[in-house]
């Protein structure tokens, strides 16, 4: 709480009978407000639930090197989880299911699918993980597996002239970009987990956008392809543009004489720059591959037992172990000097102690919300994921929802249906006539979809909105356009001239 007290002088003059008259009074007034001020502590406190398993370990083997009360357990692998930090916490589901009934999540689109037959940045995109330099492909074009697209945005960010602080948002916001290169739809969760106003996100965005790969960093496919307008031939340019802006919808459906008659240009005119459309990268995050790493450690894992679900955290606290007595006993025989070096390592060997138990906790309790919430996800995938917010987690754990949004950063969970991001668990809500349901789980149907339609007849927007509405879903074909470009996927007319995996 911080009382402010403000203190000002009024001054009146007065004429009267050929006199001036000049009275002065002092006033003093009293304010009181409350105003969080972040100490060294809580910044510390709040990166630590930030971090994800792996950041966790390297903060404390570095934090070891640095405190005489810490020591690291080189063997100590954390494997075992029922520690008091992270002891299993069983939450029964409404709902039984064997392993028969589990199924697995359908897997990514392929480095291939749906690129076009150039690249923006001068980079040649693999046609596959397994593809080499028997395919044509210069030497210096081969990016390292584990080289990522955010490694490299990160690195073109450091040089890029703007100001220290705008430049460490673009590069918080970077390691949103999903494999396509894309950033997530704009929401106010990531808004929030930044601390970023409007002006200042869309300065970060911009950022990212002056980086290579060309089309990094956009939010729907149009957008992607507006950001590459620079690579098209400058006589085309002025078509391109307003048949990407206006008529992106038109080219996917192959109405070129209606486009040509719309901008009153000659239909060579439209063929000429649907050409230079097809020669940009809808992917432009795609040319590097995807880098799976050979062991992935998620953050917290969801057991499904006889007897409900059990949340296991992934516990660095394991890994290190607490020189209390040695050093006490020193502390006692020790002079001033050395006493008071001791107690500063004590004092902060006991605050990291401590933030380490209470990002466990945190983990924990949301583990057990997600349980709470979404029993169907759990047990059958993404098609039975529930709309559900940062503010129903945090209502559940009476928190604010900006803790909820830092404790999830980055975070990945061990399920029945394999390992997903929790990120991807908070979705927009989409109302239907027989109950609400989340935007991932229609995103997931139309991917479905689109995957499992004949190479000769591909599904058309307006299609995939009719089954939509055959299955009790509601969305309009412009909606269903909106979710098709921000998964990367091109219309139907593009999609008919590529073969999918």
């Amino acid at each position: 709480m911080v009382v402010k007290v403000h203190g000002y002088q009024s001054i009146s003059v007065t004429y009267k009978n050929g006199v001036f008259a000049v009275d002065m009074t002092f006033h003093m007034n009293q304010e009181q407000s409350q105003k969080l001020v972040m100490t060294t502590q809580m910044r510390e406190a709040l990166s630590v639930l930030e971090m994800s398993h792996e950041e966790l370990r390297q903060y404390v083997s570095d934090r070891a090197e640095k405190n005489v009360f810490l020591e690291v357990q080189p063997d100590a692998v954390s494997q075992n989880s029922t520690n008091s930090l992270s002891a299993p916490s069983t939450v029964h589901a409404d709902r039984e299911a064997n392993g028969s009934q589990l199924r697995e999540v359908t897997p990514s689109w392929s480095s291939n699918s749906f690129t076009s037959r150039g690249v923006s940045s001068g980079r040649a995109a693999t046609s596959s993980a397994g593809a080499g330099a028997g395919a044509g492909y210069p030497l210096e074009n081969m990016l390292s597996a584990s080289w990522t697209l955010i490694d490299d945005i990160k690195q073109q960010l450091l040089f890029l002239d703007t100001h220290p602080v705008l430049r460490d948002a673009a590069r918080r916001l970077s390691e949103d970009l999903d494999e396509n290169g894309y950033l997530g739809a704009y929401s106010p969760e990531l808004k929030l987990r930044l601390q970023l106003d409007e002006t200042e996100w869309e300065s970060a965005v911009a950022c990212i956008q002056q980086c290579e790969p060309a089309g990094v960093g956009a939010r729907s496919l149009r957008e992607c392809l507006l950001l590459q307008l620079h690579l098209v031939p400058l006589e085309v340019q002025s078509v391109v543009e307003q048949m990407i802006t206006h008529h992106l919808e038109d080219v996917a459906n192959g109405r070129l004489s209606q486009i040509a008659r719309r901008l009153k240009v000659t239909t060579d005119e439209v063929l000429t720059a649907l050409e230079a459309i097809r020669r940009l990268n809808p992917r432009p995050g795609s040319e590097y591959g995807h880098f799976v790493p050979h062991h992935i450690r998620p953050d917290l894992s969801l057991v499904h037992t006889e007897s409900g679900f059990v949340v296991v955290v992934a516990d660095a606290s394991g890994e290190v172990s607490w020189q209390d007595t040695h050093y006490q006993r020193l502390m006692r025989q020790a002079d001033f000097e050395v006493r008071q070096y001791l107690g500063e390592q004590w004092r902060e060997a006991r605050w990291i102690r401590h933030c380490l138990v209470q990002r466990t906790l945190t983990l924990q309790r949301i583990g057990e919300a997600i349980i709470t919430l979404q029993p169907e996800f759990l047990l059958n995938g993404f098609e039975y994921l529930r709309p559900m917010r940062l503010r129903d987690i945090a209502d559940l754990m009476d928190v604010h929802e900006s803790t909820v949004s830092r404790a999830i950063r980055h975070k990945t969970m061990a399920t029945p249906i394999g390992i997903v991001e929790l990120r991807q668990l908070f979705t927009a809500t989409i109302h239907t006539g027989g109950g609400d349901v989340s935007a991932a789980s229609v995103k997931h149907m139309i991917k479905d979809w689109i995957k499992a339609e004949p190479g000769d007849a591909p599904l058309t927007d307006a299609a995939i909105a009719a089954r939509l509405t055959d299955t009790g879903v509601r969305v309009s074909r412009r909606t269903v356009a909106k979710y098709r470009e921000a998964m990367g996927i091109p219309g139907s007319l593009s999609r008919r001239t590529h073969t999918l995996p």
